[in-house]
């Protein structure tokens, strides 16, 4: 079940499209990655409160902590399933069933200058393990009427033609 905003199923119905963008949640910060520019579609404070507080009393905000567009870095967006488990615990408890869900997503891993983009990130910010989470939403609408599609924890990632794409899956948590 998802929930949307009327103005959100409004412009589905005149046939108009939603960009799909992923957000990877680091140690580092956040990571918005999309297959076109998307500044125009969210807007973030430039400082984020990490909750640190000082002997002096005077608080932090935003530290490490970063925001980064990644344009035109999404390629595609696959391999959307629902896998339902079922096991059998004892005779006493009939058979349970829990859905699982996996995404694979492949990102180009090619900068315009020639060098490998993700290959570079990757060393210094680790993704695996991390949430991801799938939005779609439409660049005139505010960021709180974007539909978030679905929550990830990224679980394997690899690099496929010779490193220029850069591919992970993602699986419920």
């Amino acid at each position: 079940m998802y929930n949307t905003s009327i103005n959100f199923q409004t412009k589905l119905k005149q046939g108009l499209m939603p960009i799909p963008y992923i957000s990877i949640t680091t140690d580092r910060g956040v990571r918005i990655l999309a297959e076109r520019h998307l500044a125009d579609m969210l807007t973030y404070g430039t400082l984020i409160a990490d909750g640190t507080v000082f002997a002096d009393g005077s608080e932090l905000a935003g530290g490490t902590f970063y925001l980064s567009l990644g344009t035109g870095r999404l390629l595609s967006i696959g391999g959307l399933s629902d896998v339902a488990i079922s096991s059998k615990f004892d005779a006493m408890t009939a058979e349970t069933t829990k859905q699982t869900s996996s995404v694979a997503i492949s990102f180009d891993n090619l900068h315009s200058s020639g060098k490998y983009y993700f290959s570079r990130v990757i060393p210094f910010e680790a993704f695996l393990t991390k949430s991801l989470k799938i939005y779609f939403g439409f660049p005139a609408d505010p960021r709180s009427e974007h539909l978030l599609f679905r929550e990830v924890m990224i679980t394997e990632e690899s690099f496929l033609d010779n490193g220029r794409i850069y591919q992970i899956t993602a699986e419920e948590r």
